[in-house]
Protein backbone atom coordinates (compact mmCIF):
# COMPACT_ATOMS: atom_id res chain seq x y z
CA UNK A 1 0.00 0.00 0.00
CA UNK A 2 1.01 3.46 -0.67
CA UNK A 3 0.01 6.76 0.80
CA UNK A 4 0.25 9.55 -2.38
CA UNK A 5 -1.83 12.07 -4.08
CA UNK A 6 -2.69 11.68 -7.61
CA UNK A 7 -0.69 14.13 -9.94
CA UNK A 8 -1.78 13.07 -13.30
CA UNK A 9 -3.94 10.77 -15.00
CA UNK A 10 -3.32 9.47 -18.61
CA UNK A 11 -6.41 7.37 -20.90
CA UNK A 12 -4.78 5.69 -23.39
CA UNK A 13 -5.22 2.79 -26.07
CA UNK A 14 -3.10 0.09 -26.46
CA UNK A 15 -1.09 0.65 -23.80
CA UNK A 16 -0.46 0.67 -19.85
CA UNK A 17 -3.66 -1.01 -19.61
CA UNK A 18 -5.52 1.86 -21.02
CA UNK A 19 -5.06 4.19 -17.85
CA UNK A 20 -2.62 4.79 -14.97
CA UNK A 21 -2.29 7.60 -12.82
CA UNK A 22 0.91 9.27 -11.19
CA UNK A 23 1.32 9.28 -7.40
CA UNK A 24 3.46 11.50 -5.19
CA UNK A 25 5.00 8.79 -3.86
CA UNK A 26 5.48 5.58 -6.46
CA UNK A 27 4.93 2.13 -5.70
CA UNK A 28 8.51 1.18 -6.08
CA UNK A 29 9.32 2.74 -2.57
CA UNK A 30 7.56 -0.19 -0.99
CA UNK A 31 7.61 -2.74 -4.17
CA UNK A 32 10.83 -2.60 -5.72
CA UNK A 33 9.56 -4.32 -9.06
CA UNK A 34 7.25 -1.32 -9.67
CA UNK A 35 8.48 1.10 -12.31
CA UNK A 36 8.58 4.99 -11.23
CA UNK A 37 5.29 6.50 -10.02
CA UNK A 38 3.13 5.33 -12.10
CA UNK A 39 0.29 2.76 -11.47
CA UNK A 40 -1.65 0.94 -14.00
CA UNK A 41 -5.54 0.31 -13.24
CA UNK A 42 -6.16 -2.01 -16.40
CA UNK A 43 -8.67 -0.16 -17.33
CA UNK A 44 -8.64 -2.30 -20.67
CA UNK A 45 -9.53 -5.55 -18.80
CA UNK A 46 -6.30 -7.64 -18.43
CA UNK A 47 -6.04 -7.99 -14.57
CA UNK A 48 -9.52 -6.76 -13.58
CA UNK A 49 -13.18 -6.41 -14.88
CA UNK A 50 -13.04 -3.26 -16.72
CA UNK A 51 -16.10 -1.70 -14.91
CA UNK A 52 -13.91 -2.08 -11.56
CA UNK A 53 -11.35 -0.73 -13.50
CA UNK A 54 -13.14 2.26 -14.21
CA UNK A 55 -13.90 2.51 -10.81
CA UNK A 56 -10.37 2.50 -9.64
CA UNK A 57 -9.45 5.28 -12.13
CA UNK A 58 -12.69 7.77 -10.85
CA UNK A 59 -11.42 7.48 -7.54
CA UNK A 60 -8.12 8.61 -8.60
CA UNK A 61 -9.53 10.99 -10.73
CA UNK A 62 -11.91 12.27 -7.62
CA UNK A 63 -8.78 12.43 -5.61
CA UNK A 64 -6.66 14.50 -8.27
CA UNK A 65 -10.12 17.42 -8.63
CA UNK A 66 -10.11 17.26 -4.84
CA UNK A 67 -6.39 17.37 -3.45
CA UNK A 68 -6.81 14.11 -1.45
CA UNK A 69 -4.79 11.34 -0.34
CA UNK A 70 -5.20 7.98 -1.59
CA UNK A 71 -4.32 4.76 -0.90
CA UNK A 72 -2.55 2.82 -3.23
CA UNK A 73 -2.93 -0.60 -2.99
CA UNK A 74 -0.77 -2.91 -5.78
CA UNK A 75 0.39 -6.17 -6.93
CA UNK A 76 3.82 -6.21 -8.24
CA UNK A 77 3.42 -9.31 -9.90
CA UNK A 78 0.63 -8.10 -12.52
CA UNK A 79 2.62 -5.51 -14.95
CA UNK A 80 1.83 -3.31 -17.66
CA UNK A 81 4.81 -2.08 -19.28
CA UNK A 82 6.51 -2.55 -16.25
CA UNK A 83 4.17 -0.21 -14.02
CA UNK A 84 2.35 -2.37 -11.67
CA UNK A 85 -1.37 -2.87 -11.35
CA UNK A 86 -3.62 -1.47 -8.46
CA UNK A 87 -6.37 -3.36 -7.32
CA UNK A 88 -8.00 -1.14 -4.68
CA UNK A 89 -7.93 2.63 -3.99
CA UNK A 90 -9.17 4.23 -1.14
CA UNK A 91 -9.96 7.80 -0.88
CA UNK A 92 -9.18 10.04 2.17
Amino acid sequence: MVVAKSERILVTEGSYGGCMVKLSVGPQSVLPNCADSWVSMSCDGTYHPKDLALRLLEQAQMAFALERELAVFVDDSRRHNGYCVAYRIDLY
